[in-house]
C-alpha cells in the first residue's frame, strides 16, 4: 500500500520527505489555522490511530514528527493525524487542552482512546506496536 498523505496547507517542508515513501503508514493532516475539529469524523476504524498535536515552528515537533514516521513507516494499520495546533490560543488548542506541542493521543482499532499526553515518539511507537501485537478481545479502557 502506497502512503496516502492528505496535506492542508501545512509547511511543505515538514511532510516533504514523508509523500514519497512507499511504507504502509497512511498520514493525513489538517490545518485549518487551529479550528476545532470533531475527532470522530478524522478516525478510522479497523486500524490503530495516532492523533499528533503539533505545530510548525516547534522544533520538537518536526523532530518527533520524523522520528515517529521512520518507526511506523513500514507498519501495516496504523494512520497518523496530525492536527495543526498554531499556537496555544487557537480554538483546537485550547478544546484538546493542549499546552505543548508535540502531544500524541492513541487510539485503538475500535476507536477507544488508549494512551493520552505522550510527548516523545518513542513512546508512542511502544504503544502502536503493543496494539498490533495484542490478541483481539475486548476493547481495553483508556489508561
Amino acid at each position: 500500500m502506497r502512503r496516502r498523505v492528505v496535506a492542508a496547507g501545512l509547511a511543505g517542508w515538514i511532510l516533504g520527505g514523508l509523500a514519497g515513501s512507499t511504507g504502509a503508514l497512511e498520514i493525513q493532516t489538517v490545518a485549518n489555522g487551529g479550528q476545532s475539529v470533531r475527532l470522530e469524523d478524522l478516525l478510522a476504524t479497523n486500524v490503530v490511530n495516532v492523533v499528533m498535536y503539533h505545530a510548525a515552528w516547534s522544533t520538537e515537533s518536526v523532530g518527533e514528527l520524523a522520528l515517529l514516521t521512520e518507526d511506523l513507516d513500514a507498519l501495516a494499520g496504523v494512520r497518523l493525524l496530525i492536527l495543526d495546533v498554531v499556537d496555544a490560543r487557537t480554538r483546537l488548542a485550547r478544546d484538546a487542552e493542549v499546552a505543548k506541542v508535540p502531544r500524541f493521543s492513541v487510539y485503538d482499532p475500535t476507536l477507544h482512546l488508549v494512551r493520552s499526553g505522550l510527548t516523545l515518539a518513542i513512546e508512542v511507537a511502544v504503544e502502536v506496536r503493543s496494539l498490533l501485537n495484542a490478541e483481539p478481545g475486548p476493547a481495553r479502557p483508556g489508561r
